[in-house]
């Protein structure tokens, strides 16, 4: 994913609210799904939300972690009702210093389904 815009504001006021608008357009290519319970997948009529938890900047890239929360939709015996559930994991977004792309993966260790 191309966070350029995002690490153009590092170092300012702005940068939490670009990497935040990144993760809302972007929402459909994040790996949200890896935090579902019930055999379900992100609600397609919903909208997920995301909170900034701390950014670092190591030498070659800046680290973002942000926690995502969403609603899972899953199949129930009814066709025409889905049961949804609320979700929270977090992600962690590395960009690439020198290219603006970012690598976008979930946090498995902090996550488990049992606390949720």
């Amino acid at each position: 994913m191309n966070f350029s815009y995002s690490l153009a504001k590092w170092g300012t006021d702005e940068f939490e609210d670009a990497v935040h608008t990144q993760l809302m357009e972007n929402e459909g290519d994040l790996p949200l799904g890896d935090f579902c319970q019930d055999g379900g997948a992100p609600d397609p009529e919903g909208l997920a939300d995301f909170a900034i938890d701390s950014s670092e900047e190591t030498q070659t890239e800046i680290v973002v972690k942000a926690s995502a929360y969403f609603v899972e939709s899953s199949s129930t015996a009814c066709k025409d009702i889905n049961n949804k559930e609320r979700r929270h994991g977090r992600l962690i977004i590395k960009i690439d210093k020198s290219s603006g792309s970012a690598d976008i993966e979930s946090d498995v260790e902090r996550f488990n389904a049992e606390y949720y």
